[in-house]
């Protein structure tokens, strides 16, 4: 039976990236895949446009690595944003930054970039064999025997099965069970970066408009988050880059408190109050401090606080007024529940960090035992953090397994 150099469990964009890295510096390389083709979480990526990674740069980069910005510092290091855009135009494409420091290919077209990387596993003669669930990882005597569709052998593996969000794409924790069999333990995995689903969504009829807000999170009276950004109403909840953000803070107690507008409680109540005074005749819904948000949202608060939006401005009572000013400002928002897998965009938990040589990303009481992208427990904001993060400590795994065979 063939002994291969390195075998890698998942053709994500980690796995084959890491393919490419170990098989230019000569070693015999075969990726196991258990769905019919690869990259399909990377395929659907920022809708299809793949968000690949961020220049932004005006604030520590690294922040948005949350509490592992220290260990995710030391691998993007080692292969940056600007390592990752080398490869890919060295291989014809261009890039394109939008918004927040957000690179995409020019084409929009994350298919663009999974060709390339396959263009590339041909000329270096990659195998990869498609349909091919892994069961089970035993190592004796420096070699692991992969147990799958039938039995291989290697002198490393590269966990690269991603985490569990978007299960139908193939990503559907598989690593849970890999390393159980391996004695390997594993932060509990959970759905990060995911929307809310209100129990009373009084927003339903809104699905589709997003907002700039500010968010203020209580999930006890000490413990206090705040946040700001697009919010999106959806059919079933909110949405949108805030809500993403956010959504790694709180549990099903927490409180929500939403503003609306960009004054303070106090100065929207005063502005409100002189615009009134000057413009009593002319409908509460015309009122300038509102101007900035969809028009369909003014009526949602305006409903809300008991008001029709024909309803003159001096004809707004001390009741009602102190109820849209709460709405506006102080939206309280509770009983709510996060969305799952099936939605979250990545997964939290995993491999824990502490258990991994930082310079290989090898397991540290597993040899030639290697792990790489969403299955290692680090997860980012959004923005082409995670991506950027998973080619990184591809490239990283890849020569820490190089060093292993060497």
């Amino acid at each position: 039976m063939d002994i291969f150099d390195c075998i890698i469990i998942g053709a994500g964009p980690a796995g084959i990236f890491a393919a490419i890295n170990i098989s230019l510096k000569g070693h015999k390389v075969l990726i196991l895949e258990k769905k019919s083709s690869p990259g399909r979480k990377f395929l659907i990526s920022g809708s299809g446009q793949c968000n690949i990674t961020n220049s932004y740069r005006e604030v520590d980069f690294y922040l948005n690595y949350f509490e592992k910005k220290n260990f995710t510092k030391k691998i993007i290091n080692r292969f940056s944003p600007d390592d990752l855009l080398k490869f890919f135009k060295k291989r014809g494409i261009d890039f394109i930054t939008k918004e927040n420091g957000k690179v995409f290919p020019a084409s929009n077209r994350a298919s663009d970039l999974l060709d390339v990387m396959i263009k590339e596993l041909k000329q270096l003669d990659i195998t990869v064999i498609y349909d091919n669930k892994v069961e089970s990882i035993k190592e004796k005597d420096n070699i692991f025997n992969i147990v799958a569709n039938k039995n291989y052998l290697s002198r490393s593996v590269l966990i690269a099965t991603g985490g569990k969000s978007y299960p139908l794409t193939g990503s559907e924790g598989d690593v849970e069970s890999i390393c159980k069999n391996l004695d390997v333990r594993l932060n509990n995995m959970i759905p990060a970066l995911t929307p809310l689903y209100l129990n009373n969504n009084h927003f339903r009829a809104l699905s589709g408009i997003s907002t700039f807000v500010k968010i203020t999170v209580k999930n006890n009276k000490k413990e206090k988050y705040s946040f700001s950004g697009d919010l999106l109403f959806t059919h079933k909840g909110i949405s949108g880059p805030v809500i993403l953000r956010l959504s790694r803070y709180i549990n099903e107690r927490s409180e929500l408190i939403i503003s609306f507008s960009k004054l303070d409680q106090q100065e929207f109540e005063e502005r409100f109050l002189k615009w009134t005074d000057k413009n009593g005749n002319r409908p509460i819904l015309k009122l300038d401090i509102l101007s900035h948000l969809p028009a369909r949202l003014v009526e949602t608060l305006l409903n809300m606080s008991e008001i029709t939006k024909d309803t003159k401005a001096s004809q707004v009572n001390k009741r009602q007024r102190k109820k849209l000013i709460d709405n506006i400002c102080n939206h309280n928002i509770k009983g709510f529940k996060k969305a799952g897998f099936e939605v979250a965009m990545i997964t939290r938990g995993g491999v824990p960090t502490e258990e991994l040589f930082t310079k290989s990303l090898m397991h540290k009481r597993h040899k030639g035992l290697f792990f790489t992208g969403e299955v290692i427990d680090v997860d980012a904001d959004t923005g082409g953090y995670n991506l950027q993060f998973a080619f990184s400590s591809a490239y990283v795994a890849a020569n820490g397994v190089c060093d292993y065979l060497d």
